[in-house]
């Protein structure tokens, strides 16, 4: 009869731990209400906006301002799932305009301890914001920032930034780092804290001079104390880009096109412009664990076209260009 317990005890002991994300609802997926326009990023029942008006983009909403994957700021598939948040970072016209959301961590971190963090950005393109800038980031909190003065908030500090100006709009680009907590914070916020002041630009559009917003679409937040939980690239401290894993030749094309990716194509979907799935206008030609040839079965096709190929767990979106 002691066997028993003790059997169980020792499989309590030797059981391990699974590091949890200690963000709800990371990828932006569950809602009160299908959003219809811009500024409902108050949609989400996990997530809340801290200044101004972020946007909240779902598929469900297809067709309208706040659809995927066509909306008011660009066009973007999810990284993952069915949908993602959008925000301004600046915009000159409006010193030091800032939208940022935020929510309440599942538990406060734990001063002392070493936690790991990393998210999917996108740049929304020329759509709304002409212009990309950096330091949009991640910052904690004790308390719930909706209730501080802004000014206590853009103090010019954060836990992590981007230091560089992302202008990839094609493709969600994975930034990671780790920290040690050095308070219980309790909430997370992303968002711009550092003023104009302390904010590079970059105009994109050359014939745009009144106005030089920055504007980014975000997926996929993750926060824990377990590094396989949050990279799924291995653990380092610099900044991870997926553009390279998949590569398109020749582009552009006047009829067959190849994609080649580092890892194993699970499937490929092709769109057009407006967000279409018009896979049903080409063939495969050959398939091979890392490669496919793809030729368009209309010889008239031409323009510009989305693959959106899934590579072993994640999505890589690349521009095709047809020509005749």
């Amino acid at each position: 009869m002691l066997r028993y317990p003790f059997l169980i005890t020792l499989l309590i002991i030797t059981t391990p731990l699974v590091a949890q994300n200690l963000l709800t609802d990371p990828s932006f997926e569950d809602y009160y209400g299908c959003p219809n326009s811009n500024g409902q990023l108050d949609s989400l029942k996990h997530w809340f906006t801290v200044a101004e008006s972020p946007d909240y983009f779902n598929v469900c909403a297809a067709g309208t301002i706040a659809g995927i994957p066509l909306n008011q700021a660009g066009m973007q598939f999810p990284n993952m799932g069915n949908g993602y948040i959008g925000l301004f970072t600046t915009c000159q016209s409006n010193l030091n305009y800032r939208e940022i959301v935020a929510q309440n961590l599942l538990q406060p971190l734990s001063i002392g301890s070493q936690y790991c963090f990393s998210v999917f950005i996108n740049y929304a393109g020329q759509y709304t914001s002409f212009c990309s800038s950096n330091n949009l980031g991640v910052k904690f909190f004790t308390a719930n920032p909706k209730l501080m003065n802004f000014n206590d908030i853009m103090n010019n500090y954060c836990q992590w930034k981007m230091d560089t100006i992302l202008v990839d709009s094609a493709n969600w680009i994975q930034y990671k780092f780790s920290f040690i907590a050095d308070s219980n914070y309790s909430y997370i916020a992303l968002g711009n804290f550092y003023d104009d002041l302390n904010t590079s630009f970059q105009l994109l559009d050359t014939n745009i001079t009144n106005k030089c917003c920055s504007y980014f679409f975000i997926d996929d937040v993750c926060l824990s104390t377990d590094s396989n939980q949050c990279f799924n690239v291995g653990f380092n401290n610099y900044n991870y880009s997926i553009v390279n894993d998949l590569v398109a030749f020749p582009n552009p094309s006047a009829d067959v096109f190849n994609l080649i990716a580092k890892k194993n194509i699970r499937e490929i979907e092709i769109y057009n412009l407006q967000g279409q799935i018009i896979s049903n206008q080409f063939q495969i030609l050959k398939k091979e664990n890392n490669k496919i040839t793809i030729q368009r079965i209309d010889k008239f096709l031409q323009g510009v076209f989305i693959a959106k190929v899934k590579i072993e767990g994640y999505y890589i979106s690349k521009l095709i260009s047809l020509t005749n």
